[in-house]
């Protein structure tokens, strides 16, 4: 029988990708005329140590990108002088989800972000 429960670990990985989409695009926005950029990139299925705890996923990653390539590919996405703020996926700008572009959500996941850090750095 399915069980939504079984997936759920590959929800909460979605929704941290999400997040990461979400506070780039915040962090381009506030910080852009300070000439700081930020983007976010999808390099698609990379072969990772991820997979180690699956059989099936293990194996399917042979048909995977390798990491050293993907790797080059978000550098070469850093120095190309793009004005940041945009979304790439496997190296071709392009438009996020929905979700990815929902501003306010964004400021709130840069809020939540920048208090949880401001809580980090006092403790220290």
């Amino acid at each position: 029988f399915f069980s939504l429960r079984k997936w759920l670990p590959y929800f909460r990985y979605a929704d941290s990708k999400l997040a990461n989409v979400l506070l780039a695009s915040e962090f381009h926005r506030r910080f852009a005329r300070d000439n700081i950029v930020s983007l976010s990139c999808h390099p698609g299925l990379v072969r990772t140590a991820i997979f180690r705890d699956s059989a099936f996923l293990a194996w399917m990653s042979r048909w995977y990108r390798d990491a050293d390539d993907a790797a080059q590919e978000i550098v070469d996405l850093v120095v190309s002088q793009d004005p940041g703020g945009k979304y790439f996926s496997k190296g071709v700008k392009c438009a996020p989800s929905g979700a990815a572009q929902d501003a306010s959500l964004a400021r709130v996941v840069f809020d939540s972000v920048h208090r949880w850090v401001e809580q980090q750095l006092s403790s220290i």
